[in-house]
């Protein structure tokens, strides 16, 4: 049993010898990423434009209110309400076939 196992020698002349490579960290440029994408940004374009659309309509709407308003006062001395009341035309009818 004392046969003694063969040894492997690793030695230039009898194959190849490699270093310890020391793994150093490969630096790269920095990569530049939008913070928003062109999407979210046309989207955000899109809102911004349907705001300031409402903004401008409800000023319109308000202006218009203002000079409807004011058309109404003076023309309101001239005009009077006509209301109609079914309970008076039905009184009148029963008048008018009484008679």
């Amino acid at each position: 049993m004392n046969e003694q196992q063969p040894k492997e020698l690793l030695w230039p002349p009898n194959g190849y010898v490699f270093e310890e490579e020391s793994i150093l960290p490969a630096y790269c440029k920095p990569k530049i990423c939008p913070l928003k994408s062109l999407t979210l940004e046309k989207l955000e374009k899109m809102q911004e434009d349907a705001n300031r659309r409402l903004k401008e309509l409800e000023e319109k709407e308000r202006e218009e209110k203002q000079n409807i308003g004011m058309n109404e006062e003076v023309s309101s001395d001239n005009k009077k309400a006509d209301i109609w009341k079914a309970e008076e035309e039905e009184e009148e009818e029963e008048e008018e076939e009484g008679e």
